[in-house]
């Protein structure tokens, strides 16, 4: 035993412990029968196996084969064969997977073609042993005694007992398939070395009957052939097979016709029911052979052997002499060349070398010279199927091509068709370092759709070159064999085979040209991980590097939004690219189901750049469940837009932001939908937010008509306050209450209408304005005239300004042109409006003496800081209360030189309103001297009157200028 296995004594104790079973089991000659097999049985068995099984079921197995054994008649050369699954009730013993045991007259290649069987069937082989025992029987076959095989005994005859365990299979129609295909694998290989020393037989007679060309034109090839024919019997060719054909002549002229009594081995074997002759016609391959002056020929059997190697086997095919020196049939031996054929120098193997000798010789090659040297070792290493196979021409130019590679890195395809029609075989060499089994499948999946063909062997050879050589076997079907465009199916393998790294530079080069190719890949050569190159090709990593190189501090999040191309109707993709650490999903994925997705997975990698900074990128695998008119080309650029808006916290996350993909709208255009939602709650039209945005998503042609009207009353670039225009404003309106009377649902018409309400009442707003650096605002304020509203609180004010960000929301309402009052900062986020209406009803009461028509004003926090205690609670108050009174300034006149001057970018459908006066109220009494700096970065001309109360006004109070005085 070797190292691999159990020590003697492990092995010694374990047959003790099986010998005490076995006698508490059976009596004692019994046992001492039964352990004669168990000791040759468990020799060289991996006993590791047995661990954590019962050793009962070790003994019912030994046992079971001990009774197996008892009958068999070895002369009649049939197998004796079960394959079951054990059961404890009938066989007294258990085993976890199917077991198959053979009892068979010893004979080569049995365990060779039960493995083979096995694996053409596709089933797992998870033990296997093969115990050869010299067996004495007496005259009704029954079982007398046992020894090792080697022992040869007198009397006696060897028998092997082959045991397999593998993969479960419970139904019985399979068992008995596997049983009969066994059966028939087991049949064939007895029929084949039944045969064997007949097809021997038969080589001796060929080499004899080559003497006969000796006076014909093929006298120079007769000694070469019957060398060859004597090298095969010295144990480099396995005889499988042997038939023979002689010409007739017929109608359609000179044929082939098998002498079927003539067979032997697997002829006899498959062809042994067929009592028709079989006729075959020259193909190509064939009429060439006779129409040249050649002995021997070498062609591929299209079927697998069964026998020995799972291989296509060889076919040498020699022709028939008459006494008169002509071709009068042939013999065709069918088998397989023996493992040392495929180490011999082929210099050495008769007829073969003369085929080499003529290629070398074309060469002009000198074999000690470097060139020489190279050549032969190229020789030396070929494969030897296409130097049997290959005529002179085509193993020279073969030959020369590879030569020519001279150890350069690089890729080389070789091509040659079988003349027989039944195979074409490819020789590719590709730099080692490149190669790759997900390589070679890749190539073999190219070549094979190309010929239609899914049946293809392969060998690979790794030696000191820096190349790798995969030669390629594909069988061929019965359809015509297309034509090659060899260097086109080079161009698609060196694509195949380029290192991804390689990819990613020819991809950078076509995409951006060389030297700006060049920076980039210095700064990502090495930046993608293994697993990112096994999920996204060069080409996608370019777009990913052009993303990632716009990236800057300030902006250090990036997306690419697309739908792949072999991607599912629904099925969407997504990318975001984070600078320096990755993103919480949980921040993420709440964000992409309100934009309207669902999240099936995601895959992060790190790409780190040379200069040691890196990326996460974040790929989501997503489904939409929108209309099949969904475009994703349309709706990108807007989806991308709006998530970073999300992200910068510059736009909330609800369910309103399913408007951006269903009705392709802008991720402003949602704020602005989303703040007359805002408006609608605080003017008491009870409708909960995400039943708003259902309504507006399950209507979204009215969704897209609304925008329309609020873009055509209120866009500077479209709003010319002519005729033209407003009848365009006038078919929006007609369009949406038409597309009303298609809406069934109630509500939703109700919600659709209160929208127009607001839009045709509103006067002025900031939603076309930009900050200095050209950049949206952070807020949107309208000015409503809320006397045309239906359906809201009184009293009504004549204006109304109402200010929306994600940070904060207020109104400023006022009942005349000339009017001032407090502005207050409110806790009460959801009806902030209801408490500044309260202030404006006590105002016209308690204030009708100083103040007749008064204004008032509210805001709110909607984000508090949850940290860092008052402090930071009312520096967040300060930072919304200015952009409330910026929201408010926004939209109101200026007076310079004593002329009005309306706000840039604002579209009025009010008179002019230059006054606005603001005062401080509940929580912002201390907030005077911030508007009127505020006043002063609008210019507006009543400049620290704007906020009466701050350190240059008055104090009300102390002057007496209130209601109560």
């Amino acid at each position: 035993m070797d190292s691999q296995h159990v020590s003697q004594h492990q092995f010694d104790a374990f047959m003790e412990e099986l010998n005490t079973f076995a006698v508490k089991q059976l009596n004692a000659a019994e046992a001492e029968r039964l352990m004669v097999l168990a000791r040759l049985f468990f020799t060289y068995y991996p006993l590791e196996e047995l661990v954590g099984r019962h050793f009962s079921d070790v003994f019912g197995g030994i046992y079971q084969w001990w009774r197996f054994m008892q009958q068999y008649d070895c002369k009649s050369s049939r197998p004796k064969l079960r394959v079951f699954n054990p059961v404890l009730a009938e066989d007294g013993w258990v085993c976890p997977h199917t077991v198959v045991v053979v009892l068979q007259k010893d004979m080569p290649f049995l365990v060779d073609s039960i493995r083979i069987e096995m694996n053409r069937c596709n089933i797992a082989i998870h033990g296997l042993k093969s115990t050869v025992m010299s067996v004495r029987r007496d005259d009704k076959h029954k079982l007398v005694s046992l020894a090792d095989g080697q022992d040869g005994s007198e009397n006696a005859q060897t028998e092997a007992l082959i045991f397999l365990e593998i993969s479960l299979h419970s139904q019985e129609d399979e068992l008995n398939e596997l049983h009969d295909s066994l059966l028939s694998v087991l049949d064939e290989v007895n029929c084949v070395v039944k045969d064997y020393q007949p097809m021997t037989a038969q080589v001796v007679e060929i080499e004899k009957n080559l003497q006969l060309a000796a006076g014909s034109v093929m006298a120079p090839l007769v000694k070469e052939s019957q060398e060859f024919v004597r090298w095969l019997m010295a144990n480099h060719f396995t005889f499988l097979g042997y038939s023979e054909y002689e010409f007739v002549e017929s109608e359609t002229g000179k044929q082939l016709r098998e002498i079927c009594d003539k067979r032997l081995g697997v002829f006899a074997f498959r062809n042994a029911a067929q009592s028709i002759i079989d006729v075959t016609q020259f193909n190509e391959g064939m009429a060439r052979f006779h129409l040249v002056p050649q002995i021997i020929t070498f062609s591929k059997s299209s079927m697998r052997a069964r026998v020995h190697r799972h291989a296509y086997s060889d076919y040498v095919v020699i022709k028939k002499f008459n006494a008169s020196g002509d071709v009068i049939g042939e013999y065709r031996f069918m088998g397989l060349y023996t493992s040392m054929v495929y180490s011999l120098s082929p210099i050495g193997i008769p007829l073969i070398r003369e085929k080499v000798n003529k290629v070398i010789e074309r060469s002009g090659l000198n074999l000690n010279s470097y060139y020489g040297k190279s050549f032969k070792q190229i020789l030396e290493t070929f494969p030897r199927d296409e130097i049997f196979l290959s005529n002179g021409t085509e193993l020279y130019e073969t030959l020369m091509g590879v030569a020519q590679i001279n150890e350069r890195a690089m890729v080389k395809l070789f091509v040659r068709r079988d003349l027989f029609g039944k195979f074409l075989t490819c020789l590719i060499y590709i730099p080692r370092d490149y190669f790759s089994t997900k390589i070679r499948l890749k190539i073999q999946e190219l070549i094979g759709n190309i010929m239609g063909t899914n049946e293809c062997d392969f060998t690979t050879l790794y030696s000191e070159s820096i190349l790798a050589r995969v030669y390629l076997v594909f069988k061929l079907g019965n359809q015509p064999v297309p034509d090659i465009d060899i260097k086109l199916l080079q161009s698609k393998i060196i694509e195949i085979a380029r290192s991804w790294e390689d990819q990613l530079q020819y991809s950078l080069i076509e995409s951006q040209g060389e030297e700006q190719a060049m920076r980039l890949l210095h700064d990502y050569r090495n930046a993608f991980a293994s697993s990112y190159q096994e999920q996204f090709d060069s080409r996608n990593a370019v777009q990913d590097i052009l993303i990632m190189d716009s990236m800057t501090e300030t902006n250090d999040i990036a997306m690419s939004f697309y739908q792949p191309v072999s991607a599912a109707e629904q099925e969407l993709r997504f990318k975001i690219f984070h600078e320096n650490k990755t993103l919480e999903l949980s921040d993420v994925i709440p964000v992409l189901e309100h934009l309207g997705l669902r999240v099936i997975s995601e895959s992060s990698h790190e790409i780190r750049r040379t200069n040691g900074d890196f990326v996460w990128l974040h790929d989501f695998h997503l489904e939409h469940h929108f209309s099949s008119e969904f475009d994703i080309h349309k709706v990108k650029d807007n989806f991308q837009d709006a998530f970073a808006a999300i992200w910068r916290k510059r736009m909330d996350s609800d369910p309103f932001n399913r408007l951006v993909l269903s009705c392709g709208l802008q991720w402003r255009e949602v704020v602005l939908l989303r703040a007359y939602a805002s408006y609608m709650r605080q003017t008491l039209f009870h409708f909960a937010d995400t039943y708003i945005a259902n309504a507006l998503v399950n209507h979204a042609g009215l969704t897209r008509l609304l925008i329309d009207l609020f873009n055509t009353r209120f866009d500077p670039l479209i709003n010319h306050n002519n005729q033209s225009n407003q009848d365009f404003i006038e078919s929006c309106r007609q369009k949406i209450l038409q597309g009303l009377n298609q809406v069934e649902n109630l509500n939703e018409d109700r919600i659709v209408r209160r929208y127009l309400a607001m839009i045709d009442s509103s006067v002025r707003t900031n939603f076309f304005q930009r900050n200095k650096d050209g950049t949206e605002k952070n807020y949107l304020s309208i000015k409503l005239s809320p006397r045309t509203i239906p359906e809201i609180p009184e009293p009504r004010p004549l204006y109304e300004i109402f200010v929306f960000s994600p940070e904060v929301e207020g109104v400023h309402l006022r009942s005349a042109k000339v009017a001032r009052g407090g502005l207050r900062w409110s806790d009460r986020l959801q009806d902030y409006r209801t408490e500044v209406l309260g202030l404006v009803k006590a105002q016209q009461v308690k204030n009708a003496v100083i103040v007749p028509n008064g204004a008032k004003g509210g805001f709110v926090c909607k984000r508090p800081p949850q940290t860092g205690g008052r402090d930071a609670i009312l520096k967040e108050g300060i930072e919304c209360y200015k952009t409330f009174i910026r929201g408010l300034l926004d939209l109101t006149d200026n007076l310079v030189d004593g002329k009005i001057k309306s706000p840039e970018n604002v579209i009025r459908f009010d008179e002019d309103d230059p006054y606005l006066v603001v005062a401080a109220d509940k929580g912002t009494a201390t907030f005077s001297d911030i508007a009127n700096s505020i006043s002063a970065e609008y210019q507006f001309w009543l400049g620290d009157a704007f906020a009466s109360g701050g350190s240059q006004g008055y104090d009300h109070k102390a002057m007496g200028i209130t209601a109560r005085g």
